[in-house]
């Protein structure tokens, strides 16, 4: 348990025993119902600052978590783009790999 002079407390755990490295904070729940509304508005949060990822995404579906337009909205318009740019990314890698493939034809 880990406390600062203006009274915040938290529980966190170490990646290593000494200590050292990275840490994750606890939050204890009394309930279910709880636990899937702190993970909503986390996520809601993480969408916010284009952090949440495609995996936390389907795991909030499953927890039956339902978005409002807004936040839908915005992940989706986040993984359309970044789909996007991996499709322009592998176009330009595509292009580049049969110019290289016709020197090869034209050094023959």
């Amino acid at each position: 348990m880990l406390g600062s002079s203006e009274g915040d407390i938290s529980y966190r755990i170490n990646q290593y025993r000494d200590g050292s490295g990275g840490w994750d904070e606890i939050v204890p729940f009394s309930s279910h119902e709880q636990a899937v509304k702190y993970l909503a508005k986390r996520a809601c949060e993480k969408i916010m600052q284009d952090r949440l990822s495609p995996d936390e995404y389907k795991t909030c579906l499953a927890l039956g978590i339902v978005f409002d337009r807004t936040h839908a909205d915005k992940y989706l318009e986040k993984q359309s783009e970044a789909a996007k740019k991996r499709l322009e990314d592998l176009e330009k890698q595509s292009r580049k790999i049969r110019v290289e493939m016709e020197a090869l034809r034209g050094g023959l």
